[in-house]
């Protein structure tokens, strides 16, 4: 079987099958109505084969035998298939990584993990060795030359080049556990990580409508909505702003 969730462009697998066992198969008890639904071809019998002589005769010469299928786990397929399309994004777009800010919260811990997932693709392809594109497009990426002797050891060696993170807190509102988790988090991946501080510019922005509307307040809860917002905003700001 092939690796649903690989690296390479293109995978072949090649397997030896009888036709007539497929017709039979097709044609048994419980599959009647759909050997009857398929439509008939009229056979003109041929002196050819495409197989060549010693092949018709060769009694080593046998359909492929039977492969119990594999399936993944739902974890798995939600770990595996976002990195296959992270890996074949940055490739083909040419940008030297990723970056995300860390809340220590379980959007940016999923997000980053499923980044980690992908740095593990590309070094178990790196390992086989029997992908050379793939250590090509890496090389490209981290801003290495094409000979390059540089060969990452861990999963973690890949993020440290290619995978930047941020942990943009706030002293009142950011908690001693999500600045550890996020720290925790980086580490274990192996990142690269930032540290901002928004309080200033959250509070220089929260303060704008007061100054222009000396009247407008907030209630407790729009407040709370509000303050939510501007961080988010910031913190999108602030990505962009890094990622140039």
């Amino acid at each position: 079987m092939l690796f649903r969730f690989s690296l390479k462009d293109v995978e072949v697998i090649t397997a030896v099958v009888d036709l007539d066992e497929v017709r039979s198969y097709r044609s048994t008890k419980s599959r009647a109505m759909q050997a009857r639904e398929t439509p008939s071809y009229h056979r003109v019998p041929l002196d050819f084969s495409l197989s060549t002589r010693p092949e018709i005769f060769d009694s080593t010469v046998a359909p492929s035998p039977e492969i119990q299928p594999s399936y993944h786990k739902p974890e798995e397929e939600i770990e595996l298939g976002p990195a296959c399309f992270l890996w074949d994004y940055i490739r083909r777009s040419r940008q030297a990584g990723y970056f995300i800010p860390l809340s220590g919260g379980v959007d940016s811990c999923a997000t980053s993990c499923i980044v980690f997932s992908m740095c593990k693709l590309v070094f178990a392809e790196v390992q086989k060795a029997d992908n050379p594109e793939v250590l090509k497009d890496l090389l490209r990426t981290i801003g290495e030359d094409a000979d390059s002797k540089w060969r990452p050891q861990t999963p973690q060696d890949i993020a440290g080049r290619l995978f930047v993170s941020a942990y943009m807190g706030m002293e009142k509102n950011s908690s001693a556990d999500t600045r550890t988790r996020a720290r925790e988090l980086a580490r274990d991946i192996g990142s690269y990580v930032l540290t901002c501080k928004i309080l200033h510019l959250l509070c220089s922005t929260a303060s704008a409508p007061c100054i222009t509307f000396n009247s407008l307040r907030y209630i407790a809860w729009s407040h709370l909505n509000a303050t939510q917002n501007c961080r988010k905003r910031f913190t999108n700001i602030f990505r962009s702003q890094i990622s140039l």
